[in-house]
Formats: C-alpha cells, sequence, structure tokens
C-alpha cells in the first residue's frame, strides 16, 4: 500500500502541474531531432533555387571561358572547401560554389549541355563518412530572349552510396537544350553550376571539401 500511494502520489502532482512541464521529456527529445533535421535541410536549400547564386557578384563565384565543343567536357575544381565557411558572411547563396560557363558556340545550330557536379576531394574510405557525404547541384542559363535574365533549370541532392567496400554518388546530371536564334551568340546560354560537397555533422556545421563543376555539350 505504501508503494501505490507514492506512485499515486506522483501522477497527481504532474497532473497538477502539467502545465508547468512535469511531463515533457519524451515531447522536448522528438523536437530535438526535428530541430536537427530541419536545421540541416533548410541549410542545404538555402543555396539550391536561388537565382542569386547565379546572378549575384557577392557570392563565391569564378567564371570559366569555353569553346563550346560537342563532347568536351569543361571542369572547374575548388582550391578546398572554403567556399562553404562563409554562411554568416551576408553573401547571397552561402555554401556554394557558382561556376560561370561563357563563350560563343561557333555555329548557329540548337544545342544540349548537360550540367553535373563531382566529390573533388579523397572519396570516403569507410562506411560511416560515405553515408554523411553529399553533393548537391544547381543548374540555372542565361534567357537572352526573355528579359535578360538569369533561370533556373533544375537542383538535386545526391547522397554518398557505400558498397561494401568503396563510396560512390548517385548521377548528378542535368540537362538543357538551347534553341539559337540563327546567330552563334544565342546559343551561348551563360549556363551557371552551384557546386557543393560536403559531411552533415550531428552537432556542428557542414564540413565542405572540394567540389568540381561541370558542363559538357552532347549535341
Amino acid at each position: 500500500m505504501k508503494n501505490t500511494t507514492s506512485i499515486v502520489t506522483i501522477y497527481t502532482i504532474c497532473a497538477a502541474f502539467a502545465l508547468s512541464g512535469c511531463i515533457e521529456g519524451e515531447p522536448e527529445s522528438e523536437g530535438l531531432l526535428d530541430d536537427e533535421g530541419d536545421e540541416e535541410t533548410g541549410e542545404v536549400s538555402q543555396a539550391l533555387g536561388e537565382i542569386e547564386c547565379a546572378s549575384s557578384f557577392n557570392t563565391d563565384r569564378v567564371t570559366q571561358n569555353i569553346a563550346w565543343n560537342i563532347g568536351t567536357t569543361y571542369s572547374y575544381t575548388t582550391a578546398d572547401g572554403t567556399y562553404g565557411s562563409d554562411v554568416d558572411s551576408g553573401e547571397d547563396c552561402n555554401s556554394a560554389m557558382n561556376v560561370h560557363f561563357e563563350g560563343y558556340p561557333t555555329d548557329d545550330v540548337a544545342m544540349t549541355v548537360e550540367y553535373s557536379v563531382a566529390w573533388g576531394d579523397t572519396m570516403p574510405s569507410n562506411q560511416t563518412d560515405c553515408e554523411r557525404a553529399h553533393l548537391s547541384i544547381g543548374a540555372y542559363y542565361f534567357d537572352e530572349s526573355n528579359g535578360d535574365v538569369f533561370r533556373l533549370v533544375s537542383t538535386r541532392v545526391v547522397d554518398g552510396e557505400w558498397s561494401g567496400s568503396s563510396c560512390s554518388f548517385p548521377s548528378t546530371q542535368i540537362t538543357k537544350s538551347f534553341v539559337c536564334g540563327g546567330i552563334p551568340m544565342d546559343c551561348q546560354g551563360q549556363p551557371v553550376v552551384s557546386a557543393r560537397a560536403y559531411y552533415s555533422n550531428s552537432f556542428a556545421p557542414p564540413t565542405h571539401k572540394r567540389v568540381t563543376a561541370r558542363i559538357k555539350r552532347t549535341s
């Protein structure tokens, strides 16, 4: 009877002070897990799909002049992962390296290009690191026919996949066809690849790694 009375007393006290958070332990834990996931997702999406990734000069960007030869892959690899260390710096399109591929084709026919990104650093060597490794890409083009503005083609985020002995990433390829207006410069499209390679961390900001941005004219 003594033990039963004690249990009843505890529940009575909790009921009386429920509004004060006497039994909030479980919901609080769930909230922490949700916040962690939302924070990572929000941080990733912050750089994906924003037109500022292509149009702003207040961001990490570089220009690559290319010849637009069919079948040639043009690429740029960052020297390190510092492009992703300025989340709170006030820059636009934080956490991504934005590569502008510019130049004029020598022909005046329509062309199709493939955008992609690749892990530019040492590949993860174990399952734990592989599964917390991610690549993200935002593909943009300059629309000269409709307002001379940058437009978004698509975005993609892929996760590292462990095969049992090595790590690899699913395809990040995004394809876009440009229609020429009769002169070569109408076909340039000025494609921009917003690229990012990083490790997600449970209780700390992501660790950015070298990333490769690529463009290839296929036709």
